[in-house]
C-alpha cells in the first residue's frame, strides 16, 4: 500500500508506535480485568503485532487532529473487545449454553427448549452487524462478560415475544426432574411422561438428552466426542430429541 495513502509514512507511524510502547502496556494493564479470561501478557504481545502488521496501518490511519493516546487508547478497547467477544463465541462456546440455562430458570422459561433458545441467541450474537455494535456501545464500566449476559437475556426475552412463549413462574422447576410448560399452550408434561419419552428415544437422542438435561452437560464438543460426531450434529440430534420429547412423537 502506497505511503500516499496515509497522512504519515511507515517511518513515522514506527516512531509514534515505539515512543507510545509504554502508555500500550500501561493502558492494556489498567482494563485488562474488564475483558476477562483474556490475559495481559497475550493481550499485549497480539496487540503489539496487530498494530505493527502492514507496516503500521493502524497508526498510520491515525487523523492529524487526534492525540496518539486518545487514538491508541480507542484502538485498545475496540482490539480487546474483539478478542473477548470470539473468544465467548467460538473457544468458550457453552458460555451462551450456560447464560440461556441460567436466565430461564429465573425466568421460569421451561427448560425444554433451553437448546432452541440457546441457537436462536447465538445466531443473534453472532450476527454480522453485532460486534461494531458492541464496539460502538460498550463502556468499560463493567466487565464485557457481564455485558454479553445482559445480551443474551435480552435475545431470550426476544425469543420469548417471536415464537410467543409464555412464562408462568413456578413455585419448582429445575434440571433434575424438567418439571415445567411445554411451548406449546395448555400442554403440560409431568416428570414420569418425560422419563417415559426419553426411553423411547434412538440411542444417541437418548444419550444426548439426559447429558444435555440430566447431568447438565452444556458444552457440546463434550456432547459430541461422546456420540463420535461433529458439534453441529450433535446439536441437531437434541434437537430431534426435545422436538420429539414435546410432541411425543417417539
Amino acid at each position: 500500500m502506497s505511503d500516499e495513502t496515509f497522512r504519515l509514512n511507515k517511518e513515522q507511524a514506527g516512531k509514534i508506535f515505539e515512543n507510545h510502547l509504554k502508555h500500550i502496556k500501561k493502558a492494556i494493564n489498567e482494563r485488562i480485568a474488564l475483558y476477562e479470561p483474556l490475559e495481559f501478557k497475550t493481550a499485549y504481545d497480539a496487540f503489539v503485532k496487530w498494530a505493527q502488521d502492514e507496516e503500521y496501518k493502524v497508526i498510520r490511519e491515525m487523523p492529524a487532529e487526534c492525540p496518539p493516546e486518545s487514538y491508541l487508547d480507542d484502538r485498545i478497547r475496540e482490539f480487546l473487545i474483539e478478542k473477548t467477544y470470539f473468544h465467548f463465541l467460538f473457544e468458550e462456546e457453552d458460555l451462551i449454553a450456560r447464560f440461556v440455562m441460567d436466565i430461564s430458570k429465573k425466568n421460569a422459561v421451561p427448560l425444554t427448549i433451553c437448546p432452541e433458545i440457546t441457537i436462536f441467541v447465538r445466531e443473534k450474537l453472532e450476527d454480522k452487524n453485532k460486534l461494531a455494535a458492541i464496539k460502538k456501545s460498550f463502556r468499560e464500566g463493567s466487565k464485557l462478560k457481564t455485558y454479553f449476559y445482559t445480551m443474551t437475556r435480552n435475545a431470550v426475552m426476544d425469543y420469548e415475544r417471536k415464537y410467543n412463549v409464555k412464562v408462568e413462574l413456578k413455585d419448582s422447576i429445575d434440571m433434575d426432574n424438567l418439571k415445567s410448560s411445554t411451548p406449546t399452550p395448555h400442554i403440560k408434561l409431568e416428570e414420569k411422561e418425560i422419563e417415559e419419552r426419553v426411553e423411547k428415544l434412538e440411542h444417541q437422542e437418548k444419550i444426548t438428552f439426559k447429558m444435555y438435561y440430566y447431568e447438565n452437560i452444556t458444552n457440546f464438543n463434550l456432547i459430541a466426542r461422546t456420540l463420535k460426531t461433529t458439534r453441529h450434529k450433535a446439536k441437531k440430534i437434541l434437537e430431534n430429541a426435545v422436538n420429539k420429547v414435546l410432541k411425543g412423537r417417539v
